[in-house]
């Protein structure tokens, strides 16, 4: 397989999504770490009323992610369909088969931001 400058681009958008959703996850994670650790101060401030006692992570399989939009997930994979196909495919004219890239970078980047 030849590597070309389209090919970059669609590993770097895929780089980018992977990115943001790391991001996301640790943000999550540092957020119910200090709501965690705002709990416990809490219970040391009061403790001259009824002890309550401080809410402990659940274990098991927990959702980082949520979907913003099942529209934007479902465009993101068509656009990005879309731009395999240019890649691929004789139906699109040969002037537009070039630009294969854009049109899948487009849709992996739609879909990095429909999450969140």
């Amino acid at each position: 397989m030849k590597i070309d400058w389209g090919t970059v681009v669609v590993g770097l958008a895929i780089l980018v999504v992977y990115g943001r959703m790391a991001l996301i996850r640790g943000r999550k994670r540092r957020l119910e770490r200090q709501a965690l650790l705002e709990q416990k101060r809490e219970a040391k401030k009061q403790k001259n009323r009824p002890h309550t006692p401080v809410a402990q992570p659940q274990p098991g399989i927990k959702i980082t992610y949520e979907v913003v939009s099942w529209w934007l997930v479902g465009g993101g994979l068509l656009v990005t369909l879309a731009g395999i196909a240019m890649r691929y495919s004789a139906l699109f004219p040969q002037a537009v088969q070039p630009y294969w890239w854009v049109v899948t970078a487009a849709g992996i980047l739609l879909f990095a931001f429909s999450f969140r």
